[in-house]
């Protein structure tokens, strides 16, 4: 086996590695992405779960606790009359955020395949805010260290990302 040959054997080996890790970045998006689904959906079915890969944005809202309103949604859908005070404006402001996290998850998740690694960049930053934001209200507890993991699924996936880039272009 001549070394040219070999040379190419472990640089498919190679990429098939950094395929995966990139693979895995991706996936760990979708996961995050789905268990924050399920989690508020378990919430507003008044069994509330914590699910420790989720994103925790939505539920540090900048107006008050989930803890409180998952309390009080009996009266939201039973008195109309709750729409002009704040607990209904919380849930409101509460929802946007929800869907404006979900949505950038989703955006990363898609285009981190079609236009490479920067998404998953944005996806770690953004991921890294709402692990600070674990931090500040709950402390280092599984919760943080379930972050950290994702966090490093990440980093490797722009490694991962950063370094298929550079073979391409050696080509």
């Amino acid at each position: 086996m001549k070394k040219n040959d070999a040379d190419k054997e472990v640089m498919k080996i190679e990429k098939r590695k950094l395929n995966s890790w990139y693979k895995m970045a991706r996936n760990s998006i979708l996961m995050v992405i789905i268990l924050t689904l399920f989690e508020t959906s378990f919430l507003f079915g008044k069994t509330p779960a914590d699910f420790l890969f989720s994103s925790s944005l939505p539920f540090y809202s900048p107006i008050g606790d989930w803890g409180e309103t998952s309390d009080k949604l009996d009266a939201y859908f039973k008195n109309i009359e709750l729409l002009a005070t704040s607990s209904a404006r919380f849930l409101v402001v509460t929802w946007v955020v929800f869907v404006v996290v979900i949505c950038l998850y989703f955006l990363a998740w898609l285009y981190s395949k079609k236009e490479g690694y920067k998404w998953l960049v944005f996806a770690f930053c953004f991921y890294l805010f709402d692990t600070i934001v674990v931090l500040c209200n709950s402390g280092i507890t599984i919760i943080f260290w379930c972050h950290g993991i994702v966090l490093v699924l990440l980093a490797r996936g722009i490694y991962a990302g950063v370094k298929l880039k550079n073979i391409t272009i050696e080509k």
